[in-house]
């Protein structure tokens, strides 16, 4: 059968259904109650169209917050002392809207322990997680130096 025959034959999508359990189920913690947000009246699929046209992707490796139905990324620039960062946003449905957070932090790609230990990390504000709903964030996110955009 060989190396590429093999690959064609896995069952990728039920590994991925599995790992999926397995997340929701040990690596799922609570919705914070301390970050600031927004709600929008938006369906999660329009918001995560809107946001996947500006570069955010999806996750995989990324705690779920209790009840979010998104969960995307992207690189963005990076800070006073030349880490790589990412703005991470999530959603949730809450009374007929969906409520919105995100925050900036050292990449996970790039600085794990710096991630992992939360270094970097900072809360976007509601006028700015307004301005990146409505597309028109300046890119001028809380200890962003250089977006490189």
């Amino acid at each position: 059968m060989g190396f590429v025959g093999l690959i064609k034959n896995l069952p990728f999508r039920r590994l991925r259904a599995i790992a999926e359990s397995v997340k929701m189920e040990f690596a799922t913690v609570p919705w914070p109650d301390d970050a600031p947000t927004i709600r929008v009246d938006m369906e999660p699929d329009e918001l995560e169209s809107q946001l996947r046209g500006r570069h955010f992707e999806g996750l995989f490796q990324s705690y779920t917050y209790a009840g979010q139905v998104l969960d995307l990324r992207r690189p963005e620039g990076v800070d006073e002392d030349g880490k790589q960062l990412e703005l991470h946003v999530r959603a949730r449905p809450v009374g007929g809207e969906l409520e919105v957070l995100a925050h900036i932090e050292r990449s996970r790609y790039e600085h794990k322990a710096d991630h992992i230990n939360e270094i970097g990390f900072e809360w976007l504000g509601e006028d700015e997680l307004q301005a990146l709903v409505d597309g028109e964030l300046d890119y001028s996110t809380p200890g962003v130096v250089d977006s490189g955009w």
